[in-house]
């Protein structure tokens, strides 16, 4: 957290003449944190953008337990198109920002 915190710091507030007034700064923040998690690669994720990198966790497939009483497996695959519609909703979230 310290580490997003400190590129926030660096990146937007130090380098951006940017309005006190809550509406304005607000806008500017949700694009800056668009420009964080979709076009900015990051270093502790392999240089990948935080999009990418949710994608791709999405996109592998997983062998999910399920029925434990019964053995049976539930084997879920998802396709480009289900992973990018899944971590869509996630741009601009908070806690995506690494």
């Amino acid at each position: 957290m310290e580490r997003s915190q400190r590129t926030h710091t660096e990146e937007f507030y130090e380098v951006n003449d940017f309005s006190l007034q809550v509406a304005p700064l607000n806008r500017e923040l949700m694009a800056w944190e668009r420009v964080y998690n979709t076009i900015r690669p990051h270093q502790a994720l392999d240089y990948l953008t935080p999009l990418q990198f949710v994608t791709r966790w999405l996109s592998r497939k997983k062998e999910v337990e399920c029925h434990q009483s019964t053995g049976r497996v539930q084997s879920l695959a998802l396709t480009r198109q289900n992973c990018y519609n899944s971590a869509a909703p996630l741009l601009g979230a908070p806690w995506l920002l690494f």
